[in-house]
């Protein structure tokens, strides 16, 4: 029997133990995670503060020059050219949609035209060999065509850009002349 209270008092000595390392462990994780909680929370603070910090000197800036640029007749002007700029942009992205959907529509009209040629003819196909190739000629002709015309406006817009922009220029250096 003090054989088996020995082991008893044994085996009770060591849950103990076991239990107060438990606890020790369990309390040194609980104040790391507190510290990193901590830690996390000034980091988001700081974040937060920087944050709000930049947007201010933004709007401070921004409230400052459009003080200093209200009275700006550069700027009416500036607001004008994008607005002329933007407009012909606009007008010429439906001009080239226009022209695609042409360009799509006798595509498919002459597809229909061969493939009911086809149909109605006998088995001609050297014939339909050479529409092929008439198409895929038209089609490269107007491929070209079209990035001509592309060239020529974009040449033509830098031009105007030119012209104005040296119009400016020398508006506002009187001593130059063009």
């Amino acid at each position: 029997m003090e054989r088996t209270n020995g082991v008893q008092v044994r085996e009770t000595s060591k849950a103990l133990r076991v239990a107060r390392e438990l606890r020790r462990s369990s309390q040194l994780a609980e104040n790391a995670n507190k510290e990193r909680l901590e830690y996390k929370k000034q980091l988001e603070d700081e974040t937060e503060r920087k944050f709000k910090q930049r947007e201010l000197r933004k709007k401070e800036m921004l409230l400052k020059w459009s003080k200093k640029l209200v009275k700006s007749s550069f700027l009416v002007d500036q607001v004008a050219e994008s607005e002329r700029i933007d407009e012909e942009h606009k007008v010429k992205l439906e001009e080239e949609a226009k022209r695609a959907k042409l360009f799509e529509e006798r595509k498919e009209r002459i597809k229909t035209e061969i493939i009911l040629k086809a149909l109605a003819e006998t088995n001609d196909l050297d014939q339909l060999r050479h529409e092929k190739r008439l198409i895929i000629e038209e089609e490269r002709r107007l491929k070209v065509a079209a990035a001509q015309q592309h060239t020529k406006d974009c040449i033509a817009e830098k031009e105007e850009r030119f012209k104005t922009q040296q119009v400016t220029y020398c508006s506002k250096h009187p001593t130059l002349k063009m």
